[in-house]
C-alpha cells in the first residue's frame, strides 16, 4: 500500500489534488490511500501510517508547512514532501533532505504523476540490509543510515533510531553498501549523502547536527562524489 498525505486547510485544494493522485492510479498497478489533513497541527498528531509522499501547503492557518518539515527532518513517519502553494517567493525555504519538489497552485496532473512516480521509484530502490549484533539479527534500510564509524576491527552503525556495535570493519560495510549512496569521507567515517546539511573545508554537518571530520586523503574523491550525487538527484526531480 502507498500511502500518500494532502495537507491544505482548502478543502476544494484537497480534493483536486486527491482527484490528479486519483486519476494517476486508475493507470498504475499498485494500491494507494489518501488521507486528508485541514492543519499542520492535525497531520502531526497523525501516527496510523507512515506517509509515502505527503502535499503539504505552505500557508496552513496555524503551524505553516516549512515549521512542519523542521518536525520531519529526522522523523520516519514521511518519506517524501511536495509543497503545492501559491507562495512562490518561499520555494527556498522548502528545501530539505525529504523535498522533492515545489508546485504553483493549482496543481496540475503532469506534475502530481511526476512525483509520485519518483516518490514510487525511490520508496521501491531503498533497500534493506540486515546486520548481527552478537547473534541477534537486524534490519534496517537505506535512508535510516546517518553513518557509520570504525573502531578498530569493529564497526558502529549509526541510524535514526539506534546504534549499532557490529563485529566487522569498515571496509566490509563500505563494500555491502555500494548501492546506497555512501562515500567515505575519513578512515574512521562513511556518510550517507542523503543526511549531509552542509559540506565545509574540513569537516561535514549530517541532518541530525552530527559533525565528522575530513581526512585529508579522500576530501577530493568525497566532495566529488557528493556533487555529483546532488546533480543526479537534482536531475531525476525536474
Amino acid at each position: 500500500m502507498f500511502f500518500i498525505g494532502i495537507c491544505d486547510d482548502e478543502e476544494l485544494h484537497r480534493k483536486h489534488v486527491k482527484e490528479l493522485c486519483a486519476k494517476y492510479f486508475a493507470e498504475y498497478p499498485q494500491e494507494y490511500r489518501c488521507i486528508e489533513f485541514e492543519s499542520g497541527e492535525e497531520f502531526l498528531q497523525f501516527e496510523d501510517h507512515r506517509l509515502h509522499l505527503l502535499f503539504l501547503d505552505i500557508e496552513l492557518g496555524g503551524m505553516t508547512g516549512i515549521e512542519i518539515l523542521s518536525h520531519l527532518e529526522n522523523a520516519n513517519n514521511v518519506w517524501r514532501v511536495v509543497f503545492i502553494s501559491s507562495h512562490e517567493e518561499m520555494v527556498f525555504d522548502t528545501f530539505g533532505v525529504k523535498t522533492l519538489g515545489f508546485e504553483r497552485k493549482p496543481a496540475q496532473y503532469e506534475r502530481i504523476a511526476k512525483w509520485i512516480s519518483i516518490a514510487l521509484k525511490e520508496n521501491n530502490e531503498n533497500l534493506m540490509h540486515e546486520c548481527y549484533v552478537g547473534k541477534e539479527k537486524y534490519y534496517f534500510t537505506q535512508e535510516e543510515v546517518y553513518y557509520l564509524e570504525a573502531e578498530g576491527s569493529y564497526t558502529h552503525i549509526h541510524l535514526k533510531e539506534q546504534r549499532y556495535m557490529l563485529s566487522e570493519r569498515l571496509k566490509l560495510w563500505e563494500d555491502k553498501l555500494k548501492s546506497a549512496p555512501m562515500v567515505r569521507i575519513h578512515k574512521s567515517y562513511l556518510i550517507n549523502m542523503l543526511h549531509v546539511k552542509s559540506w565545509e573545508k574540513d569537516s561535514v554537518v549530517l541532518t541530525n547536527g552530527t559533525l565528522l571530520p575530513q581526512g585529508r586523503q579522500y576530501k577530493k574523491e568525497a566532495k566529488d562524489a557528493y556533487l555529483k550525487f546532488i546533480g543526479d538527484m537534482a536531475r531525476g526531480r525536474m
